[in-house]
């Protein structure tokens, strides 16, 4: 009834292939008059200022697109549809195949084939922790005794016996493990062996949907549908833009807004532009990384959200921010620490020794390099 008397019809469905197709269809049960403008607006994000823009930049339906969507259906019907069916008739009934799912599939089930002939092997290692003249402290690995290397888990097989080429090593037992230890707290140690090598890491890329999926399993112990609840909740909240997308593009809008404030929490020195192109060189119009919307600081969200959204919104925070930063530089480190015995334990610690920490300053947790503080 309201479409009778508008002026112009605005469609302001996803931005994707599949939200193309919804707008096609729409069209299709309105039909508006030929006097009606239609218009497609495309919002990454559910702000005002995005609004605002969206309405003051309308689009064109992008036939291509609902071409693409329609593809992808009839790729769904034509594999996915006959391999469930028949999945129902031999295993059971409501299971599913498709493209993705099948795929997914065979790499569980070649892994589970590696798991059921996988045969376990009982051995011990050592682990000690030492400190450092300035009371810092770092942990090693026991590597040898009196020159006899230790086995360590890499050195057996699927069939729980040691490689050909560990098979000089020592499987050390629990009694031995045990004395070892015993004589150990009781022993002097030094550092005989120190190698350095530059260090750098770069910032991570912004977050797309499996990316972020992947991080808050990681981080957070978030199942993926536990960080998408999360996500689209965020969303929906006005927080973070879309939830589903393989775009690594940041908006210029986006990008100015994380200078400004690496620049006044920072400092400008800290601030290293990076982008992945431009959002026109991409196929199908689609969404931007996951990033905050207007990048509202985490604590003023966390009052505002769930527990669970709260915590998502600060990674997303730190990961979009991260991304614009200097790099994280240092040494990489092999540190051998020697037992003063004539048949000596020699124990090794491998990791990084951080000088200037770039993009860790925004996020500490964001690498998984073991950080080892200065030993000489």
């Amino acid at each position: 009834k309201q479409l009778k008397t508008a002026d112009e019809l605005y469609l302001a469905t996803d931005a994707d292939r599949e939200g193309e197709a919804i707008s096609w269809h729409i069209l299709q049960v309105l039909k508006p008059k030929k006097s009606i403008p239609v218009k497609r607006l495309r919002l990454g994000q559910i702000t005002k200022s995005a609004l605002e823009k969206a309405i003051a930049e309308p689009e064109e339906l992008d036939t291509l697109l609902v071409e693409a969507q329609e593809a992808r259906r009839l790729v769904d019907r034509l594999y996915g549809f006959p391999v469930s069916s028949l999945l129902w008739r031999k295993i059971a009934q409501g299971l599913s195949a498709g493209r993705v799912q099948t795929v997914a599939i065979r790499l569980l089930v070649d892994r589970e084939k590696e798991r059921l002939v996988f045969i376990s092997a009982v051995f011990w290692d050592l682990d000690a922790v030492f400190r450092t003249g300035a009371g810092d402290t770092f942990e090693t690995k026991l590597l040898d005794i009196g020159g006899k290397a230790i086995a360590q888990s890499k050195d057996f097989g699927d069939n729980g016996k040691l490689k050909k080429e560990s098979a000089d090593r020592k499987i050390l037992t629990s009694d031995e493990a045990h004395s070892l230890r015993d004589r150990f707290s009781s022993s002097s140690f030094k550092v005989s062996s120190l190698e350095e090598k530059p260090y750098t890491r770069k910032p991570p890329v912004p977050f797309i949907t499996s990316g972020l999926q992947q991080e808050a399993s990681n981080r957070l112990g978030y199942s993926p549908s536990r960080t998408m609840r999360a996500a689209n909740a965020l969303f929906q909240k006005g927080f973070i833009t879309y939830v589903r997308t393989d775009n690594y593009v940041l908006a210029a809008e986006a990008l100015q807004a994380i200078e400004d404030l690496i620049s006044s929490r920072f400092g400008a020195s800290e601030h290293a532009p990076r982008n992945f192109g431009t959002l026109s060189e991409k196929a199908g119009g689609e969404h931007e990384p996951i990033r905050p919307a207007d990048f509202v600081d985490p604590q003023d969200v966390a009052g505002k959200v769930g527990d669970d959204e709260g915590r998502l919104y600060e990674l997303i925070w730190k990961r979009t921010v991260a991304t614009q930063m200097k790099p994280a530089t240092g040494r990489t480190v092999i540190v051998e620490v020697e037992e003063e015995h004539d048949d000596g334990a020699r124990y090794q610690a491998r990791g990084t020794v951080i000088d200037d920490p770039g993009f860790l300053r925004v996020d500490p947790a964001g690498t998984k390099e073991t950080i080892l503080p200065p030993v000489a």
